[in-house]
């Protein structure tokens, strides 16, 4: 799978941020193109942390990768014997 962007939701972004640039050695945003939405050009894919509380699931997170094919993706999960929702 070559993602093209990953987004992680959260419920505080200024400590995803932060700790993002702490634990994976990132400097300063690259953007901040929407109120709520920073994002870290890594070379290979973009990761966006976007403030979303009532996605971020009950540990904090919620986590999507964008790819240029999903249904092929989706369906190479299936292959795999993994579970997986309908697009």
């Amino acid at each position: 799978m070559k993602a093209e962007t990953v987004t992680v939701g959260v419920r505080d972004l200024d400590r995803a941020i932060a700790l993002y640039q702490s634990a994976v050695e990132l400097g300063e945003t690259d953007q901040i193109t929407l109120d709520g939405l920073a994002e870290f050009d890594l070379g290979a894919f973009w990761l966006q942390l976007a403030l979303a509380p009532d996605l971020a699931g009950r540990d904090g997170i919620s986590v999507n990768i964008s790819v240029q094919n999903a249904a092929v993706e989706r369906e190479r999960f299936v292959d795999q014997g993994l579970t997986v929702t309908e697009l």
